[in-house]
């Protein structure tokens, strides 16, 4: 309980070795501690040797807290996990952040290109085959909604990317959906 209340980077070299250990509920918690001391390198250090713990962890949510200074401590090495079926959109989420808040150059995005595209790629998929040209039910299917607010998020983020591939798929966008 003091650890939490009282945080220190000390403390984060028990938090990387003991995290697959935790509950999940105790696992988010982990990373916002070290959200909360800005330990950037910590977190990645937990991502690379603890990939799947961290599964069932909302990064997103979990290290929002850090300030843009930490954040961006955690580019360009957590685009790694973009691949990563359970961790790329919130990888992808916290790429927004950063890039929108103007802590990470989005130039450091342009790399992770083909990663992105191919998140957005997997949306796009189940997005395409429900377009509708009547009605409006559809837009609000459960298994359309999920989907588009990924989408959504991408395509945000390619708003940013200085990549001509990303700047085709976004083009492509404009005139795919009805919704």
């Amino acid at each position: 309980a003091a650890a939490a209340e009282h945080p220190a980077k000390e403390q984060a070299p028990l938090v990387v070795r003991h995290f697959p250990e935790y509950s999940p509920k105790a696992r988010f918690w982990a990373l916002r501690l070290l959200a909360n001391i800005d330990d950037g390198d910590s977190v990645l250090a937990i991502l690379r040797q603890h990939t799947a713990a961290c599964a069932d962890v909302d990064l997103s949510l979990a290290l929002g807290p850090m300030v843009p200074d930490g954040i961006a401590s955690l580019f360009p090495g957590i685009l790694d996990h973009l691949r990563n079926e359970r961790l790329g959109i919130s990888v992808a989420y916290l790429a927004f952040e950063a890039v929108s808040q103007g802590s990470v150059p989005a130039s450091t995005l342009t790399a992770s290109s083909e990663p992105l595209l191919a998140l957005y790629r997997r949306e796009r998929e189940i997005l395409v085959a429900q377009q509708r040209t009547e009605g409006h039910h559809w837009m609000w299917d459960e298994r359309y909604v999920e989907p588009r607010d990924h989408a959504g998020l991408l395509l945000d983020l390619f708003g940013y990317v200085p990549a001509p591939p990303i700047r085709q798929e976004l083009a492509r966008a404009m005139t795919e959906y009805t919704d």
